[in-house]
């Protein structure tokens, strides 16, 4: 088995239902980052989690709201850790993809920035250290 192969096998099959009007953009996000993205999707929730406490050390202290909000402000702001992201998920591209992500590199990375900031808004409970209730 080569290096493609061992990637590939590494994602879930998700199905999605190929269409004629779908852009390349869309059908490379279905085809390749929705399955990377839910393959390490504990990796990036905590290493998104873990810059966002210690960006503020506050952020277990405050409500379900403002953490919320913090989150998606770190998110969109914070370039250091959105390049961290996605360069763990075009760590697991394979040179189809990477040649691919190199000519669409721009469009890719935004699908990639709502992708990210969606799973973690919606999971940030399930990975907050001992799973620590919200406090409100």
């Amino acid at each position: 088995m080569n290096y493609p192969d061992h990637l590939l096998n590494l994602r879930e099959k998700i199905s999605f239902q190929e269409d004629k009007t779908q852009s390349p953009i869309e059908y490379f996000q279905h085809k390749t980052l929705r399955p990377i993205l839910k393959f390490l999707n504990e990796t990036l929730n905590k290493i998104s989690l873990n810059y966002i406490t210690n960006f503020n050390p506050d952020f277990l202290h405050l409500n379900s709201f403002e953490k919320e909000k913090q989150i998606l402000s770190i998110l969109k702001k914070e370039q250091v850790l959105k390049n961290k992201l996605v360069g763990i998920v075009i760590g697991l591209f394979t040179q189809e993809e990477i040649n691919f992500y190199l000519k669409n590199s721009l469009k890719v990375e935004e699908r990639i920035h709502q992708m990210l900031q969606e799973r973690i808004r919606t999971q940030f409970m399930n990975f907050l250290p001992n799973n620590k209730p919200l406090s409100d």
